[in-house]
Parts: C-alpha cells; structure tokens; sequence
C-alpha cells in the first residue's frame, strides 16, 4: 500500500505519532507497532513489529541452526585434522581407549579445549560431549595425584 499522492505522485507527509513502514507492507502505522530503537528516526525501528517478525520467520526456515551458533574454524577444522593424524600415527591414544575427563565413562572422542599455540584435547564421552555442545557448563574430574 503505497501512500503516494494520486495527481502528483510525490509521497504524502506522515502524520504527526505515526511511522510508514519500509517492510513488505508499506503501511503507515502508530509508533506503538515498532520496536523502539534509541538512535532510530523517531526513536523507533523502521519496520514495523509484523514485518519484523515475518522476516525472522523466514530466516529460520532458510537458515539452518548451528550448534551454540558457530560453523568450525579453519583453524578448529586445522586441529581436528591434526589430531586425527596423531592418532593415526600412533603419538596419541584413540578416544575410544580413553575414559572421560568429565564422568570417567567410556570416551568416545577428544573436545578441542585450545588450539593456538599447542593444540591441547580431553577425552569425552557421547553424554558430556552432549552437554558441552548444548552450552552445558561441566567440569572435568582431574586425576588425582
């Protein structure tokens, strides 16, 4: 809906408390349907909540979700191929023949703890490496001595 005036084609002057969207819509709205946004012309957003959350929407439908919203770094990926290598070689012990530094289960794999300047891992199992993905805060069980 364009507020365009008919004869001349130049736009309209927005009413005094109210906002023309630059969504989808078009519309001119109350200030009370944007989203307030302190360094904003008016002091609001200039999309309105509807066409805000629309386009949200279709995001996550295109968007897929991540784990705690980080792709692997080059330099993650770097580690995870180094490691690897390790154990290929015969320098570092499967996983698999580890027990996990968080609950002393069975480990299944090694969680990257640094990377840069010495790649440094702990063997976790499937559930701790569960939790760690989900954000979990755990703490390790140092052995003792």
């Amino acid at each position: 809906m364009h507020h365009d005036c008919p004869t001349c084609g130049q736009p309209l002057p927005v009413p005094e408390g109210k906002r023309k969207c630059t969504g989808p819509c078009e519309q001119t709205k109350p200030l009370s349907a944007f989203h307030r946004l302190a360094h904003g012309k008016h002091g609001r957003r200039s999309r309105c909540r509807e066409c805000t959350a629309a386009a949200q929407a279709k995001r996550a439908q295109v968007k897929p979700l991540i784990k705690r919203g980080k792709a692997p770094t080059a330099a993650s990926k770097a580690a995870d191929a180094q490691v690897a290598k390790w154990v290929a070689d015969g320098r570092l012990a499967p996983a698999t023949d580890k027990i996990c530094a968080y609950c002393k289960a069975p480990a299944v794999q090694y969680r990257k703890l640094q990377l840069a300047p010495v790649i440094q891992v702990m063997p976790v199992c499937a559930a701790c490496a569960e939790k760690i993905a989900k954000g979990i805060n755990i703490k390790p069980c140092y052995p003792e001595g």
